[in-house]
């Protein structure tokens, strides 16, 4: 499979129908969609383009497109070989000379980073099957090689939007009752990341979620977080990363993603370290540094007319 590939036709006609169905999915998915359209206009194209690829490419795409693809890019000097659990060192031994047995070529992939927009982007897409509103709000972040910042503003998506006892879900969904989903993400490459906030709501409840979103944020701009939610945040993103530790799979894929997008691993035990001597001051100044001004927003609407101030505005800023 990895060294001699057939790439039959029967095999690739099956696949593409399989993608294709896939992509049918996502597209179907308001979740799925509002990501695509999002990051396919805030990154650059490197970037930018879907996972799953587009109906017209995979319906076009043909057995010597595949197989120069591969024959130019599935080479032993792009190859990396990763294993955990419990192996024994027959496995490295087969598994490298294998890795020699490919050819090789000039070619070399450099890691690259996502370019995100520097203009505030206004991205509304509007369907018939839809009776919410969802709204994706996006800004530039951390890359992982600034550790300090990366680790500092980890904790603060955490805090901000991850699990039942953070901020968002505290603050909106439970005291509120705006949303039934809403939740934070943060993405990170090696020198840029993004910063997703992603909610629900009925057409009617939109304005006053966006300015309960401006509110919790700009209050943690102001006054910072407590010291209950700064230990809400540490304590949750040590004990995840921990747990990450009893699959082999998680180790692999954790492992695996660090050598991928910043040449090599951290151990658990630097990564536990750096989030210990983190103070809320440094969580603090992240904040300041990262959420305050203007955000890209995409929004995916119902079809019919919309009574709403925030779609008139178009902009958000904090």
């Amino acid at each position: 499979m990895i060294t001699s590939p057939r790439f039959d036709e029967a095999s690739l006609d099956l696949e593409r129908g399989v993608i294709l169905e896939e992509i049918a999915s996502a597209e179907d998915d308001p979740y799925d969609r509002i990501y695509d359209m999002t990051i396919e206009k805030v990154w650059d194209r490197d970037f930018g383009r879907p996972i799953l690829g587009y109906h017209n490419t995979v319906q076009g795409l043909q057995r010597n497109n595949v197989a120069d693809f591969y024959g130019h890019t599935y080479v032993a000097n792009n190859a990396v070989f990763a294993v955990s659990g419990n192996y024994g060192t027959d496995l490295l031994k087969n598994a490298g000379e294998k890795l020699l047995s490919m050819k090789k070529n000039e070619s070399t992939i450099t890691p690259k980073s996502p370019v995100i927009s520097k203009d505030p982007l206004w991205i509304v897409e509007k369907r018939k099957d839809l009776q919410q509103v969802h709204i994706l709000l996006t800004r530039d972040a951390p890359g992982r090689r600034c550790k300090d910042d990366f680790d500092a503003f980890k904790i603060f998506n955490t805090l901000f939007g991850s699990g039942m006892s953070s901020i968002l879900f505290h603050n909106i969904r439970e005291e509120l009752g705006m949303v039934y989903n809403i939740n934070s993400e943060f993405v990170s490459y090696a020198d840029s990341g993004a910063f997703m906030i992603n909610a629900t709501t009925s057409p009617k409840n939109l304005d006053n979620l966006v300015d309960s979103l401006k509110k919790e944020m700009g209050t943690l701009i102001n006054r910072g977080v407590t010291e209950a939610q700064f230990t809400y945040g540490k304590e949750r993103a040590r004990g995840k990363l921990l747990m990450s530790t009893e699959g082999t799979l998680l180790t692999l894929s954790r492992f695996l993603d660090d050598v991928v997008i910043c040449g090599k691993p951290d151990s658990l035990d630097d990564l536990i370290t750096r989030i210990d001597r983190l103070t809320i001051d440094d969580v603090n100044a992240s904040i300041k540094k990262y959420i305050a001004g203007k955000w890209n927003v995409s929004l995916l609407l119902p079809e019919k007319k919309q009574q709403s101030r925030f779609l008139s505005e178009a902009s958000f800023k904090i």
